[in-house]
């Protein structure tokens, strides 16, 4: 059964949030040094990764300054290749991807609004 878009944004919107939570009040040496940190975090950004799959291509074609495949295949890489992530990688994601992604699903949920 297809997911509900809603749903899924806010989940992914959910996810973004914690995310920040748990890093914005952090430097990368604390993050790194912090398991626990790491842990959240990627477990927040598998939600995000699965929640995307529910995504229409329309809409991701609206916004296709989003790496989507990305953002789908970052779940895989934690799933299978959790051994070669680094906390740097993650960090990267974390602060570089996470708020163009955050701007793009709520501009979604602005449209469904609308």
């Amino acid at each position: 059964m297809a997911r509900d878009l809603g749903i899924a944004l806010e989940d992914m919107l959910t996810a973004i949030v914690r995310i920040r939570e748990e890093t914005d009040e952090s430097t990368f040496e604390q993050f790194a040094a912090n398991w626990r940190a790491q842990y959240i975090v990627e477990r927040a950004l598998l939600i995000v990764s699965e929640a995307s799959r529910a995504i229409p291509d329309s809409f991701k074609e609206k916004h296709a300054d989003i790496r989507w495949i990305g953002v789908r295949d970052i779940g895989n890489v934690l799933r299978h290749q959790y051994a070669s992530l680094s906390p740097l990688l993650i960090w990267n994601v974390v602060r570089d991807e996470l708020p163009r992604l955050r701007a793009a699903i709520e501009a979604v949920q602005r449209d469904l609004e609308a």
